[in-house]
């Protein structure tokens, strides 16, 4: 899958690299990155561990405030324009007590009361800045119309964000929350691969690591259309001027006329890639973050998989519909295996399907059978798949107990124990 080791380049063979993927539209940082054979890696790796500073102290020690129960109002203090199409958000707690600390790719969950809606629109958003500040802040850009449904208006809550939203507003907001976030006590080598908007996690995953003084080497693969869709492209692109150890591959699927290759506003003409990450890596010893489209993410975690990384150095982010299956664990595999075919009842849309065991949750099977079921963080936090169990009952992950209403379950991590009729 990956290139042999010793066609890995020395620094006085290099450039024999160029004629494979457009090299020659690469960065400085990215070609030095690139040019580091499989033993400087690990010599430079082990030389980085040891001169990582004494970290500060790690989430579950920073704790300013504690979590809420619920939502909380929030101030907008201001509104950033990242692109023409992409706002962040800064948001202060209207009572002016502290605010939490949080693990770098979690997301906040708001509520949100939009003009022409009969009910609130919850959704979910990454923190887009290191955590420790007085302040939260996301970064939300507007979400087109699906490729198969071009007709179909763009997302009603980021545009109410980018367009409607003012300073001095109050908007609901759940404490911090996710299973996505970044490993701070490893030292191995972080990869992270972005695409479009997926950027805002990864943005804190940086800020973060360059609080800690971390000498950790981080590589950042972001896929963009062109520079009109580039956030944070000054912040990022000063951040690998100013730390060594942290190198930008930023990759233009339609880059315009005006834009610039040779790292002015990208790097490689092309889409994010295993390919590519075989070419710029020395190793897949790595921790790989993945945030971006479904198709993008799944290409890249089966390609991940194919290429020899193991399934627990991937860690994702994914909202709205599932993009991603993960391999099942091998006691559930088993179970379900042994286990006979279980009818699922959906009362409101009067239809009746048959749970085989292959999917990861009930809202993953809901979906796959054309059955309406909101959603937001699709991880157990922000209550918004929770449905009515009218018989029946259902299990959930590692002993999980997600907070939800009496006779309710949250359908995106819970699993059927029999039969089931739900309320959706």
């Amino acid at each position: 899958m990956g290139l042999p080791e010793n066609i890995l380049p020395a620094i006085g063979v290099g450039l024999c690299l160029l004629a494979f993927c457009q090299i020659a539209l690469w960065s400085s940082q990215a070609l030095s990155f690139r040019k580091l054979s499989q033993q400087q890696f690990r010599e430079n790796a082990k030389q980085f561990r040891s001169q990582i500073r004494e970290p500060l102290a790690d989430s579950r020690s920073e704790t300013p405030a504690e979590s809420w129960v619920g939502f909380r109002n929030f101030r907008v203090h201001s509104l950033v324009k990242e692109t023409d199409t992409c706002t962040s958000v800064y948001l202060v707690p209207e009572d002016g007590k502290p605010i939490p600390h949080f693990r770098p790719g979690q997301h906040l969950t708001f509520r949100f009361s939009i003009p022409g809606q009969a009910k609130p629109v919850i959704r979910c958003y990454s923190l887009s800045d290191g955590p420790g500040k007085p302040y939260y802040r996301v970064s939300v850009k507007i979400a087109a119309p699906p490729r198969e449904h071009p007709e179909l208006p763009p997302g009603k809550a980021s545009t109410y964000v980018n367009q409607l939203l003012q300073v001095g507003q109050i908007v609901p907001v759940k404490s911090p929350a996710g299973h996505f976030f970044l490993n701070e006590d490893s030292q191995k080598p972080v990869v992270l691969l972005a695409g479009g908007v997926g950027i805002t996690p990864m943005v804190s995953m940086i800020d973060r690591l360059i609080a800690l003084g971390s000498r950790r080497q981080i590589v950042l693969a972001h896929g963009i259309n062109d520079s009109a869709d580039h956030a944070f492209k000054q912040h990022l692109s000063s951040v690998t001027q100013r730390h060594q150890n942290i190198y930008l591959l930023n990759c233009y699927s339609r880059p315009k006329a005006t834009d610039q290759p040779r790292g002015v506003d990208y790097h490689f003409e092309g889409r994010v890639t295993v390919e590519l990450l075989q070419q710029i890596l020395p190793s897949h010893d790595c921790e790989f973050y993945l945030c971006g489209p479904p198709p993008f993410m799944k290409s890249l975690y089966e390609g991940l998989l194919e290429w020899g990384v193991a399934e627990n150095e991937i860690r994702f982010e994914a909202f709205g519909p599932a993009s991603i299956s993960k391999r099942p664990a091998k006691s559930v595999a088993a179970a379900d295996a042994n286990a006979e075919p279980i009818a699922i009842k959906f009362a409101l849309s009067d239809a009746t399907a048959v749970w085989d065991g292959s999917h990861e949750s009930l809202l993953e099977f809901a979906e796959a059978n054309g059955i309406p079921v909101d959603s937001g963080c699709r991880a157990g936090s922000c209550g918004t798949c929770s449905v009515e169990v009218l018989s029946g009952s259902v299990a959930y992950p590692d002993g999980q107990k997600p907070k939800c209403e009496p006779g309710h379950c949250l359908t995106c991590i819970a699993r059927p124990q029999g039969p089931v009729e739900l309320g959706a």
